[in-house]
């Protein structure tokens, strides 16, 4: 099945300040997300990439990937947002390959989107979550088959922190530093620290954290003890890693249930 345990929001933002603008959630989750821009001037970071957005502009972002929106100006900043899960099958998990599709594509499909958005306050909450998704599912079933062979237009960050994202993937079992990602670019940690909070928000560190304990959640909730997970996941001793888990998850890691990170 396409979407299961869908949520799906409808989010407008009016006269935002540059704090706001600051604060929109940088994170990652264990789910599906595909997210609509619909109106205001933004950017949308997701890992190394940047997506310029127009309205009507559809992202489709996978389980694990860090992301954030840039927010451009005081516009009203609105977007469609569902989160959701997959059951594993090789047509589900064709259509949701791609990372953009443009809605301007699929006039058809976008008007209907159009009218359901602009009467939301008619429809039952039920109605508005079936419609939508319906039309999304058509769209993602029409770009399949049509247009596949289409690729967005995106900025990549600075090379020094699209090679440290590598490197974290590449390393993510083990204990890694500032120092090791700075050393494996041959750059000073110190200058690396800026550009990296710079491009993505946060500190190196915390971003390798947060990655390591989802997966030392994937590998609890796969049956593993979290006594043996920890070392696996480049944490040093369990309690530093049992208060890291239970402060990001709210939970501690001996539940096996993590609370979703959004």
């Amino acid at each position: 099945m396409l979407f299961t345990a869908l949520r799906l929001h409808f989010l407008t933002n009016y006269n935002l300040t540059q704090r706001d603008t600051e604060s929109f959630y940088k994170h990652f989750h264990d789910d599906y997300e595909i997210y609509v821009f619909l109106k205001g001037e933004a950017e949308y970071i997701v890992e190394d990439r940047v997506y310029s957005l127009r309205p009507y502009n559809l992202l489709i972002l996978k389980p694990r990937r860090y992301h954030f929106a840039v927010i451009k100006s005081k516009d009203v900043y609105s977007r469609l947002i569902m989160n959701f899960g997959i059951e594993e099958d090789e047509r589900t998990k064709r259509l949701l390959e791609p990372d953009f599709i443009d809605l301007n594509s699929y006039p058809e499909s976008l008007a209907l989107l159009k009218e359901v958005l602009h009467n939301h306050g008619k429809f039952s909450k039920e109605d508005f979550n079936e419609i939508i998704a319906n039309t999304i599912k058509s769209v993602l079933i029409l770009h399949n088959n049509l247009h596949s062979d289409l690729h967005p237009q995106y900025m990549t960050l600075n090379p020094y922190v699209r090679r440290a994202l590598l490197y974290i993937d590449e390393n993510i079992h083990s204990r890694i530093t500032l120092k090791n990602i700075a050393e494996a670019q041959n750059i000073n940690p110190q200058y690396f620290a800026r550009i990296f909070k710079q491009a993505l928000g946060e500190s190196p560190i915390s971003y390798v954290r947060k990655k390591q304990l989802l997966l030392a959640r994937d590998m609890i909730e796969a049956g593993e003890y979290p006594t043996q997970v920890y070392y696996k996941c480049g944490f040093s001793d369990y309690s530093s890693f049992y208060r890291a888990y239970k402060g990001f998850f709210k939970n501690s890691p001996g539940n096996n249930k993590g609370k979703r990170v959004l």
